[in-house]
């Protein structure tokens, strides 16, 4: 036998430590280890199996860093191998694309993926991935406004979570999941609580990212019970801490442009001017859109510029499928004109909104 030829079982063990790194959303250990995997593969006795898996990780592994189009061509390459799979792998090959569905918004495409890897998730032995599972089928019905669906999945993740102290930061990330659901169901206190037992987690956890999320989404509990000066306050946090995304930088100066208008503050204009240049540098369309349509609703642009403007960005949320945020900017359309007294044009826009309620619940159920 040649002595240079590594065992395919060796490989596999080196795999699910990568794997393990980043479920535990540890960039720098997983960039380490899948190094190494690299070097071994090329030397590794013949396992198709192992082959599929370390282009399923990899494939994972470019959506954990936020690389969406580089992950999208490595789902591409691995789709003529499906039929090759055995029940595990194929398995996480419809939750990694769900996950790279749910990663830019394609939710209806996301829970399709989602769901057939439910049907088997009974032959999943491993806990930690029924939790990693659980949280983000809970994330995703979170975005598409299901709360008591999501608050379920949530909690599931988080009993397990509870009993893996490896995964401490994991459980903290479903308190801020269950915290954003009972915000959207306007139950403060409850949110309170879970962002209070974040807090708390916080200072046990050295990782920006997770910094960036817990001030971010305090700033919408704040934003959401009208308490704007806090809200910027957490958005202004949030900012220094997401570095580390051009795409983070962007939505939170998004959303710190739409607080600051709720206050007419003078240095409004300033923040948009940043985050609208900063969106156009990194060619992110969708908060171009989102930045010029609050620009008009909120800023002192004549009424005509901005009904050229929402419907463009109608024409774009429909084409890319943006189903929350077309219902959040129509309802706001609604208020624009019923602000104005053209009611015929409010009730127009207030019954879109309903309907595109209608189509986010159906492709929930």
């Amino acid at each position: 036998m040649n002595q240079n030829i590594i065992r395919s079982t060796d490989v596999a063990h080196l795999l699910n430590t990568w794997y393990c790194h980043i479920r535990k959303d540890q960039l720098h250990e997983a960039k380490r280890v899948k190094l190494k995997v690299e070097q071994v593969m090329k030397d590794m006795e013949e396992d198709p199996s192992l082959s599929i898996y370390y282009s399923l990780l990899e494939f994972r592994h470019q959506l954990l860093l936020g690389q969406y189009e580089h992950a999208k061509t490595l789902m591409t390459e691995v789709q003529p191998f499906k039929e090759d799979m055995n029940d595990l792998l194929t398995y996480y090959f419809n939750f990694f694309s769900g996950i790279y569905a749910h990663s830019v918004k394609d939710y209806e495409t996301a829970l399709t993926y989602y769901k057939k890897a439910e049907e088997l998730l009974s032959l999943i032995a491993d806990e930690v991935e029924l939790a990693e599972f659980h949280y983000k089928i809970g994330s995703m019905y979170y975005q598409m406004k299901q709360n008591l669906i999501s608050i379920s999945h949530a909690k599931t993740a988080l009993m397990i979570y509870k009993d893996k102290g490896d995964y401490f930061k994991n459980g903290a990330y479903c308190k801020l999941l269950l915290a954003l659901n009972y915000i959207d169901m306007q139950n403060f206190p409850e949110a309170g609580n879970y962002f209070d037992q974040a807090e708390h987690d916080s200072l046990q956890i050295e990782d920006i990212r997770f910094q960036y999320a817990l001030h971010y989404n305090l700033g919408l509990f704040f934003s959401e019970q009208s308490e704007i000066e806090k809200a910027i306050h957490h958005f202004l946090i949030a900012l220094k801490y997401c570095h580390f995304s051009k795409n983070f930088q962007v939505k939170t100066l998004f959303t710190i442009v739409r607080e600051k208008y709720k206050l007419a503050a003078n240095d409004t204009e300033e923040w948009f001017v940043k985050g609208r240049k900063l969106a156009k540098e990194i060619n992110d369309k969708e908060y171009q859109v989102k930045l010029d349509l609050i620009h008009h609703l909120f800023g002192q642009v004549n009424s005509g510029d901005f009904e050229v403007a929402f419907k463009e960005g109608l024409a774009y949320f429909e084409e890319q499928k943006l189903w929350v945020d077309l219902e959040e900017y129509l309802e706001w359309v609604g208020d624009y004109y019923f602000n104005l007294q053209q009611y015929e044009k409010s009730t127009h826009y207030y019954r879109k909104a309903i309907e595109i309620n209608r189509k986010i619940i159906g492709e929930a159920i």
